[in-house]
């Protein structure tokens, strides 16, 4: 697993005439989701979406 950032475009999946270049996006390989900036979605007409996650928050003797 590894992080790396690389230049996306982002297009409106209804509208793909409007889309948006993200020139430095952090790509986590071991990650499922993508942040992107709330103003390029916005300039897209596409809502954002948060996804809530739970985190483990007991510390790693707790679980022993």
């Amino acid at each position: 697993m590894g992080t790396f950032y690389t230049k996306c475009k982002i297009e409106n999946t209804v509208d793909r005439s409007r889309s948006v270049v993200i020139p430095r996006l952090l790509v986590d390989t071991g990650s499922e989701y993508t942040w992107v900036p709330e103003k390029s979605l916005e300039k897209i007409g596409v809502g954002r979406e948060k996804k809530d996650v739970p985190f483990v928050t007991e510390t790693v003797s707790k679980l022993r």
